[in-house]
């Protein structure tokens, strides 16, 4: 080796690569950092290949810009491979950027219920030049803002727009502060970052406008409290309210548990009607248990913490009531009683089936929107 050449590791460094490299998703991260960089790099590349994160991730707040570089990368790689990485639950949640000057000025803004599939309308107003530049937004829980409409209205028509959502047979919707709306579209793009769903056109400007930075970081849920498992014995009732009655099980779901209840109804196995209730009951609460992932149990969590919020601005308190212990219970994967409400979701298969009691209709008359009326996913008029 020449003069110039560097100089080998010696052999403590190679040795300890090595026993760090063989367990990586153990290895200290101090160890690791301690390593010359190369040695170090092949510990990651290690960690990646074992399909670890959890060194990529704390390397990735190492004070050496190097190391922390190569650790985030780490973790796009393992993402790319369809690793789970959990979300930072020691940063405190963002909140949306201080309001901007003419918040104050700002009118109300609508929202709608939750979907079955998770969207939400929301209709928000920035004051501009004595007129409202109106945003139509829809976002999706589980993929952000995926739609996106702007439009410039007089303050009288933007006023009659609030108005119009509280007239009989218009949509559910209720009206939350300004500040709230941009709360909802900071969480709104944030999803879109997280889950690499590109930005509807136009969305840049919007956040822009409203002077807001994406917030990545995805609300929690309250732990569960004493007396949550006596409200959800009455989850089933929750479908009951119009806004929750045509949730149904994601297509799949409904498609696989469908196809049972009719190799049920058909099979010559059972003798009589008692006999096929009795599996149409074991069925739907397989069905029922194996749908809840730890996945789903947040995103359910999450939307039935939204919709009690609703119900209790609504003047449903009970409802509301319901709703908080059912999402504390969900997301928190509490013990004890199964949910009521995720059981009930599933019998209304039985009903499309036609074997079981019929639900409301999806719209009635007085719902249905004029000729020419434009309206979100979420049920919104929009301007």
């Amino acid at each position: 080796m020449s003069s110039g050449d560097t100089p080998p590791f010696s052999p403590a460094e190679q040795e300890q690569a090595r026993l760090l490299s063989a367990h990586p998703e153990t290895a200290d991260p101090a160890a690791v950092s301690a390593l010359p960089e190369p040695l170090a790099l092949e510990v990651l590349d290690a960690a990646v290949k074992a399909r670890s994160a959890t060194l990529a991730e704390k390397l990735s707040t190492s004070p050496n810009k190097a190391l922390a570089k190569a650790a985030k990368k780490a973790l796009y790689r393992l993402r790319s491979m369809g690793v789970a990485i959990p979300e930072k639950r020691s940063e405190p949640v963002a909140a949306p950027t201080p309001a901007p000057a003419f918040a104050a000025a700002a009118p109300a803004s609508l929202v709608s219920a939750i979907t079955g599939t998770g969207e939400r309308a929301l209709i928000v107003g920035r004051p501009v030049r004595g007129r409202i530049e109106t945003a139509q937004i829809v976002i999706a829980d589980e993929h952000g803002i995926v739609h996106l409409g702007l439009n410039e209205l007089s303050r009288g028509k933007y006023d009659k727009l609030l108005r119009d959502a509280h007239r009989p047979g218009a949509p559910s919707a209720i009206e939350i502060s300004f500040e709230e709306a941009r709360a909802l579209v900071a969480e709104g793009a944030g999803i879109n970052l997280r889950t690499r769903t590109p930005y509807p056109e136009g969305l840049e400007a919007v956040l822009r406008h409203l002077d807001l930075t994406p917030n990545e970081t995805p609300p929690a849920v309250p732990p569960p409290k004493e007396g949550d498992q006596a409200e959800v014995v009455h989850g089933a009732a929750l479908h009951d309210e119009p806004e929750i009655a045509q949730w149904l099980p994601p297509v799949d779901d409904l498609k696989r548990l469908a196809l049972k209840v009719q190799e049920i109804a058909t099979s010559p196995l059972y003798l009589d009607d008692a006999q096929r209730a009795a599996q149409l009951r074991l069925a739907i609460q397989s069905a029922a248990e194996g749908f809840l992932t730890e996945e789903r149990r947040q995103l359910y969590g999450r939307r039935l913490w939204w919709m009690a919020d609703f119900f209790a601005r609504s003047g449903r308190p009970k409802s509301a009531a319901i709703a908080r212990a059912e999402a504390r219970r969900l997301f928190h994967a509490a013990p004890g009683v199964f949910s009521p409400f995720v059981l009930r979701m599933f019998e209304k298969v039985l009903t499309l089936s036609g074997m079981g009691p019929k639900l409301p209709p999806p719209e009635s008359p007085a719902e249905r929107p004029p000729p020419g009326e434009k309206r979100s996913p979420g049920g919104l008029i929009l301007p």
